[in-house]
C-alpha cells in the first residue's frame, strides 16, 4: 500500500489524533517571486544544531525543507519550521544526536523557499499534549478560505530519541491542514515530550496540490522524489516512512527533505538507525505545487 494512504487509513488508530482550526476556498492570482535560499551549517561534532535559510529582504517564508549531512543516523532532525517575524521569512532547520552520541563531525543545510507578499499569509501552529506517549501525530489546520502552501514540524523535548516519522496533507484536496506524526526510538524515551504542526496558510492560488510519491519497499536506506506537474512549482516539502510496524518505524531517521534549485521536485532521504531493522519499509515525498 502507498505509504499516504496507508498513513491515512491507519494514522489516525495507530497513533491518536490531535485537530485544531478548519478551513475551505476558492481561487486567486499566482504566487509572484518564488524563489530558493540555501543555508548551510558548520560541520562538528555539537549534540545539537541549527541553521536558517532566511528570506531576501521585502520576500515571505512559503515553505522550505533541510537536511542532515554526514549524520550516520545517529543524528535526527528535530525542526524543520517556517519563521516569518520581524527579522523577516525564514526556514529553521535543527537536528539533535541521539541518546548514544556520535563521534564524527556532522552538519545542517536548510532550503527556503521565498516569495511576494501573499494575501491571508500566515503561519498557523498546532501543539499536541506533552506526555511519554511512545507516538504522537497533529493536524494544523489553516483559517477559512486559505489554504495550505508550506509546512513545517517540530519535536519538542525529545533529546534525540524522537524521529519525525510524517509531515504532509494526507486527507484534503485542495490542501487546507498539515498532519504531521512522530515516534520514540527503537530504545525508547522516558521523558515527555510534544510534536508542533506548522501550516503556511494564504489566499487560494492556482493549482494548489499536493502530489506525492513512494519508494519501493525494503530494508535498506532509500529515497523518493515525486515531481510538480507541469506549469506549478514547489511551495512545500513534506517527509514521510511507513513500515509495517511501529518496532520497524522506531528505527528510521529521515535526513533529507530537499527542494531543487529549479523549485521543480521535493526528494526525501531516510536510513535506518545505528541498531537496524530486518523488516520493510518506504520512504514518500509531498510535494505543495501550485501556480
Amino acid at each position: 500500500m502507498r505509504w499516504w494512504r496507508k498513513w491515512a487509513a491507519c494514522g489516525a488508530a495507530l497513533l491518536g489524533m490531535t485537530v485544531a482550526g478548519a478551513a475551505v476556498a476558492p481561487a486567486a492570482s499566482a504566487v509572484g517571486g518564488l524563489s530558493r535560499v540555501v543555508a548551510m551549517g558548520a560541520a562538528d561534532s555539537l549534540t545539537q544544531k541549527s541553521v536558517a535559510a532566511s528570506c531576501p529582504a521585502g520576500k515571505r517564508v512559503v515553505g522550505g525543507g533541510g537536511e542532515i549531512i554526514g549524520g550516520g543516523g545517529q543524528v535526527v532532525l528535530t525542526q524543520l519550521r517556517p519563521v516569518q517575524d520581524g527579522a523577516g521569512g525564514r526556514y529553521v532547520v535543527a537536528g539533535r544526536e541521539d541518546e548514544t552520541g556520535f563521534t564524527g563531525n556532522w552538519s545542517l543545510r536548510a532550503y527556503a523557499v521565498c516569495a511576494d507578499p501573499l494575501p491571508g499569509l500566515q503561519i498557523v501552529a498546532a501543539t499536541s499534549a506533552t506526555s511519554s506517549d511512545q507516538t504522537r501525530n497533529l493536524f494544523a489546520f489553516c483559517p477559512s478560505d486559505t489554504n495550505m502552501l508550506g509546512l513545517g514540524v517540530q519535536v519538542n523535548n525529545g533529546s534525540g530519541q524522537v524521529h519525525i516519522t510524517a509531515e504532509a496533507n494526507f486527507f484534503f484536496d485542495p490542501p487546507i491542514a498539515n498532519n504531521v506524526a512522530a515516534i520514540e526510538d527503537s530504545s525508547g524515551f522516558a521523558g515527555s515530550w510534544s510534536l508542533t504542526s506548522y501550516a503556511v496558510c494564504a489566499a487560494p492560488v492556482p493549482g494548489v496540490q499536493i502530489v506525492y510519491g513512494s519508494s519501493a519497499a525494503s530494508s535498506a536506506g532509500k529515497s523518493a522524489t515525486v515531481t510538480c506537474p507541469p506549469g506549478t512549482r514547489v511551495h512545500g516539502a513534506g517527509p514521510g516512512v511507513s513500515a509495517a510496524t511501529n518496532g520497524i518505524l522506531s528505527h528510521l531517521v529521515i535526513e533529507r527533505v530537499v527542494v531543487d534549485p529549479a523549485l521543480n521536485q521535493v526528494t526525501i532521504s531516510a536510513v535506518e538507525d545505528e541498531s537496524g531493522t530486518a523488516g520493510d519499509w518506504t520512504v514518500g515525498a509531498a510535494a505543495v505545487c501550485a501556480q
